[in-house]
């Protein structure tokens, strides 16, 4: 008796703390229907029982909380189907979010991963998720507790009084040239998971409290878990001057990203011949000291393949609350450039050396910041690193207001240090493993160090040196404050819908981008029809000849196979998943 009513405590619990996405009516949205007023029938797709578009269903007030509007596959375009200040969705609540979703989507209930997405809101007609000028905190303009699944637009922004909001795999491919953002998030406890921003803009993913006023209520606490970015075009002949980042968060306090990914941002080509500053993957420019910490947090994040550094701090942060666990930046053009401070811990940083890429012009080049070097500042707020790889760098290793220990450091061109104490315990053999020069190696695949190998326990505690990459980070659909919002979950690899992610970026239109600039001076270059094929985005095979995915191209960034284990390769056939154990027939 006393286990059934632990039972039924566990299950009430439950029930109460995580929010429901099951559908208490259904709405139903095609390119070809004719309702317009009340709930759809399940399961009935006739035209008669499906709206034609956004707009008619927000006038008709056909939504409740713990509804789900599903949106049949098509292209959708116009200004009724926007989403704006003036045309936007009702609330849900916290236990019941209004779920507005694609009726089919890649790898979900047997839909094929190997493509786009299959709802599009075409912004170059009309279709649009903008927050257009400045943000109206009207309280009648507030929206929260929305669910949006498995949808594309081009380019999403939101406003800063629209809260607990949930997108989950959604892309956003830019589409305007000017000084905008991919997906730009305003407001507090949102969520974006499994998501891409890729395409036209200066920034991709961009946390941005517009108005200010409401960091008086608290941080933005936002989080983007598994969130991947592909710098495409940026501004390609603005005249203007700014900075160019992969995920920024302006003002916005409390921003968390749980295993972010920038990859293949290698074409300068394609960016402003003389930005303000090409400021990398992580990039926190400003923040407004009076309202306290910025406390921007970084946990198990992977930039590989960039023309510019891994990222900056703003130096008018407070203290050093920012954290910095668990990256790997591999063949980047710059480290970190921490003006604000913070913590370092497991970094790799591998192959740090702009002469990688080929720049615009000299100017450009000299936008990079931190550029070759390792991590830095100048005389601003302190920063710790420990338990890191430095391999490959072209430039200095650590300098500026620092302290280091348990380092890994060797190939560092410039030095090392300067002007910092070096690290206690300081290692200076090759990390890298190779079969032939250097099978003691500990850094085979850049994710994780080796069981037993020579750094796996010479770090602080015992524990490794290096960055470790494994595991998934957080619960899925947990907010930040949740319950498990960025613990350790089950193995990362292979990356989740990683064969949607290359079908989406593919899409990446070169084409219309570059078409303004035909047969002028500022031409792109012949290649650019390829190009959104490039790096894991190829169609080509592998090293060892095998077709190239998200998870491989990481991988085996270092020269080394995958291991059989990630995909159940072992003995050349997939292995089946073994039968589950200790159940009984009642």
């Amino acid at each position: 008796m006393q286990k059934q009513i632990l039972k039924l405590i566990f299950l009430v619990v439950v029930f109460f703390a995580v929010p429901n996405f099951a559908s208490a009516a259904d709405v139903y949205m095609s390119k070809t229907g004719t309702k317009t007023t009340g709930k759809s029938t399940a399961g009935n797709w006739s035209n008669s029982n499906c709206y034609n578009n956004l707009e008619d269903i927000f006038i008709a007030n056909s939504l409740s909380p713990g509804d789900t509007l599903t949106i049949d596959d098509g292209i959708y375009t116009g200004a009724s189907n926007s989403i704006h200040q003036w045309n936007f969705p009702p609330s849900g609540t916290a236990g019941n979010f209004i779920v507005i979703r694609a009726k089919n989507i890649p790898c979900q209930n047997g839909v094929a991963c190997n493509q786009p997405l299959k709802v599009h809101f075409d912004g170059a007609n009309g279709a649009v998720f903008e927050a257009s000028n400045y943000p109206e905190n009207d309280p009648a303009k507030k929206v929260e507790y929305i669910k949006f699944w498995g949808i594309r637009w081009d380019g999403i922004s939101t406003y800063t009084n629209w809260d607990h909001l949930y997108f989950k795999q959604v892309a956003s491919m830019g589409i305007s040239d000017g000084n905008s953002a991919v997906f730009d998030m305003s407001g507090q406890h949102n969520l974006v998971e499994d998501c891409i921003a890729f395409g036209k803009g200066r920034y991709k993913f961009l946390f941005y409290d517009i108005s200010r006023e409401l960091q008086l209520q608290g941080p933005g606490n936002n989080v983007c878990r598994r969130c991947i970015v592909r710098h495409d075009w940026a501004k390609k002949e603005d005249p203007t001057q700014d900075p160019v980042a992969s995920f920024s968060s302006y003002y916005n306090r409390g921003t968390a990203l749980l295993n972010p990914i920038d990859i293949d941002s290698s074409m300068p080509a394609y960016w402003m011949r003389n930005p303000g500053e090409l400021s990398g993957a992580f990039y926190q420019p400003v923040d407004d000291s009076s309202n306290g910490q910025h406390l921007l947090d970084i946990e198990g994040g992977i930039v590989i393949n960039s023309a510019m550094n891994m990222g900056q701090s703003s130096s008018s942060s407070v203290g050093s609350g920012n954290i910095y666990q668990d990256i790997v930046g591999i063949n980047v053009a710059g480290g970190f450039l921490p003006r604000g401070g913070g913590t370092f811990n497991r970094i790799s940083l591998l192959n740090v050396n702009s002469g990688n890429y080929t720049y615009r012009n000299a100017l450009q080049k000299s936008n990079v910041l931190a550029i070759d070097d390792g991590i830095f500042n100048w005389s601003d707020s302190p920063f710790v690193v420990t338990n890191s790889i430095f391999k490959n760098l072209a430039g200095i290793g650590i300098y500026g207001n620092a302290t280091s220990n348990y380092m890994n450091m060797h190939g560092v061109a410039g030095g090392n240090y300067s002007g910092v104490s070096p690290a206690v315990n300081l290692i200076s053999s090759n990390p890298i493993y190779n079969a032939a020069t250097n099978p003691l190696g500990s850094l085979k695949y850049p994710v994780r160090i080796e069981n037993s190998s020579a750094l796996s326990a010479a770090g602080s505690f015992g524990g490794q040196i290096g960055a470790r990459i494994t595991n998934k980070l957080g619960v899925d659909g947990a907010f930040k404050g949740d319950a498990n919002w960025n613990t350790e979950q089950g193995s990362l690899w292979p990356w989740p819908l990683e064969d949607w992610v290359q079908a989406e970026m593919r899409t990446s239109d070169y084409s219309s981008f570059c078409a303004p600039f035909a047969a002028t001076a500022n031409a792109c270059p012949s290649t650019f029809a390829t190009d959104a094929y490039r790096g894991f985005a190829s169609s080509g095979v592998d090293a060892w000849g095998q077709p190239i995915t998200l998870t491989k191209y990481i991988w085996q960034s270092l020269g080394n196979q995958i291991p059989c284990e990630i995909y159940g390769t072992c003995g050349g056939d997939v292995i089946a998943p073994s039968a589950p154990s200790g159940l009984s027939v009642l």
